[in-house]
């Protein structure tokens, strides 16, 4: 009999990746791991682990240098805590670590840390206010590409 406090969910498989307008194809292993731990009504923790190809933002320096994608492992971790009825606080943490594929780039390597903190004030069941902040961290292997960033929010939210 399942736990109603602790889920777990796995999904496994092989990416095939084909490009319109290059030559090849990819091979690659895929996974997606997480569980949620609810330890209070409202209130859980998360832990998951992911590894798949993604698109990048980085081309290349000409058509024959092209950089067609790359493989990322991601880890990350949160966790929402439900303080009063109205009031929910969550923390996150996520790390990636990206390699290149194609171009002169091919091998090269990414990572990329966040971490976050948000406050949830609900003001009804379709209405929140919500406040947060982000720590942002890349480091690659590509001159110039690194950063890092702070960044601070406040907005509402509906939910219909």
């Amino acid at each position: 009999m399942p736990s109603v406090q602790l889920n777990g969910y796995a999904k496994v498989g092989v990416q095939y990746t084909t490009y319109d307008s290059l030559p090849g194809s990819e091979l690659a292993p895929y996974f997606d791991f997480s569980g949620t731990y609810t330890y209070l009504p409202g209130s859980y923790i998360q832990l998951g682990l992911k590894h798949t190809r993604n698109a990048t933002d980085i081309a290349g320096t000409s058509r024959a240098d092209i950089v067609k994608d790359q493989e990322s492992t991601l880890v990350y971790a949160s966790v929402n805590h439900r303080i009063s009825r109205e009031l929910t606080a969550s923390l996150l943490g996520q790390y990636q670590h990206g390699i290149y594929s194609g171009g002169s780039l091919d091998g090269l390597v990414d990572h990329f840390l966040l971490l976050g903190l948000n406050v949830e004030y609900r003001l009804n069941q379709n209405w929140a206010l919500d406040a947060g902040y982000n720590f942002d961290r890349l480091d690659s292997d590509i001159d110039g590409r690194s950063f890092t960033r702070n960044r601070i929010y406040i907005g509402a939210s509906a939910t219909y």
